[in-house]
């Protein structure tokens, strides 16, 4: 548990935290005035299928525009059947998960388009659609809660990308340094840190 919360800490969050503000400037998303929408309550239109917090939907959709793990590769451990597709034990099966994330679904039509419906209008998205990290949900799990398949992710992970994402919209004028200089920073492909600028600090 200890070496989880370590490598959690260490790669995913601040890997992940990095993405979502790529999406953030690349969208030209105002944090400091969608934020505090967000932090609301759910609004009237909202479906059980909808997150409890507007801010979980912005990482989501963050996540799903630019996910941690475009592939994902997996070695069969057993012989069975996948997709109506025979797979046998020790056969690599890879998920396009960037691919899939902007492929087209019946309440997806527009996957292009960044949506924080319903806080804002846009497209509305059911969340057993999303992949988080790779990992879908759990579609038996209770509404609003993702399935219990990952202890770090969904104790650690996400709490803690909400809080930073509400901390940082507390940042008047956000954005990222002109240039090279306002790249993600890597370490092999780690992202280690993104060069910012703000001109004032809201009060919380």
């Amino acid at each position: 548990l200890l070496l989880e919360m370590v490598g959690t800490a260490i790669a995913v969050i601040p890997r992940t935290f990095a993405a979502i503000l790529e999406v953030v400037f690349e969208h030209r998303i105002d944090l400091p005035s969608v934020v505090p929408v967000l932090q609301q309550a759910a609004p009237s239109g909202a479906t059980p299928n909808d997150p409890a917090s507007g801010l979980a939907r912005l990482v989501h959709e963050a996540e799903r525009l630019n996910p941690n793990f475009p592939v994902m590769l997996r070695r069969c451990a057993s012989t069975g059947e996948l997709n109506n597709f025979e797979v046998h034990k020790g056969e690599w099966i890879a998920a396009f998960v960037a691919a899939a994330n902007l492929s087209k679904t019946p309440a997806r039509q527009d996957p292009d388009r960044f949506s924080l419906a319903p806080w804002f209008e846009g497209e509305a998205r059911p969340m057993d659609e999303y992949f988080v990290f790779g990992v879908p949900r759990d579609s038996e799990a209770a509404p609003g809660r993702l399935n219990g398949s990952c202890w770090g992710r969904d104790r650690m992970v996400l709490m803690i990308l909400e809080q930073l994402v509400a901390a940082t919209g507390r940042m008047q004028g956000l954005r990222r340094l002109a240039g090279p200089e306002g790249d993600v920073q890597r370490l092999l492909i780690v992202p280690i840190g993104l060069h910012a600028r703000f001109s004032a600090l809201h009060p919380s």
